[in-house]
């Protein structure tokens, strides 16, 4: 983080402040920032460097920080990732964005499919079938990893991933269906469903994915 940037990270640390879209709105806060940083040695910013810093700060995801530690140690993980995955978020990015790839590749969920998710007929389908296949005394356990989550954790931190959304609205079949980890093994399981469905090639993915695989 350069010195402008954490100037203006502890002025807003410093002050109480509405939301970050409510000060974007607010002419008098971007002039109380533009007159803070002059007074610390910067040059005269405009109105819309002001506005830039605090949305670059807000997108790095600073701006939640409690002090300038904090940031800092964040940013060090930043830059950790990115020299070890290629992605500031790492695994949980890389993951993210294949995902989401692969969701466009299959031609998005569809909003009848959204809201059956939603649903009751889905909750009591995916819990029925965690019970019959997952359980383990007080503990669910996730099919691809085999690590134990509690069934009394709310919310849930097991999912139940459609192998194919042939038979939908209560209709799945074990067959059709796995417990899974919320993450990451159900975003993995996301992608390897487009792959098997051959809509993704595993090259469209690269080799970022492949340290996601080491130690699970």
């Amino acid at each position: 983080m350069d010195k402008k940037r954490e100037a203006a990270l502890a002025w807003w640390i410093k002050h109480e402040h509405p939301s970050k879209d409510e000060w974007l709105e607010d002419r008098t806060e971007w002039e109380a920032l533009q007159k803070y940083l002059h007074g610390e040695g910067f040059q005269m910013l405009l109105h819309k460097e002001c506005k830039g810093l605090i949305r670059s700060l807000d997108k790095s995801g600073y701006l939640t920080c409690g002090s300038l530690e904090e940031a800092r140690a964040k940013e060090a993980k930043r830059n950790h990732n990115l020299a070890a995955y290629g992605d500031p978020d790492g695994i949980d990015g890389i993951l993210s964005r294949a995902s989401r790839q692969a969701e466009a590749m299959n031609g998005g969920q569809s909003h009848d499919y959204r809201e059956y998710i939603k649903g009751r007929v889905w909750a009591d389908r995916s819990l029925q079938y965690l019970n019959v296949n997952c359980l383990l005394g007080d503990v669910w356990f996730c099919e691809l990893c085999g690590r134990t989550h509690s069934i009394h954790a709310k919310p849930r931190s097991i999912q139940v991933h459609h192998l194919h959304y042939n038979d939908l609205n209560g209709e799945e079949t074990d067959w059709d269906l796995l417990g899974v980890c919320e993450f990451p093994c159900h975003k993995l399981a996301d992608i390897c469903r487009t792959i098997v469905n051959g809509s993704m090639d595993w090259g469209d993915i690269g080799d970022r994915l492949k340290p996601l695989f080491v130690g699970l």
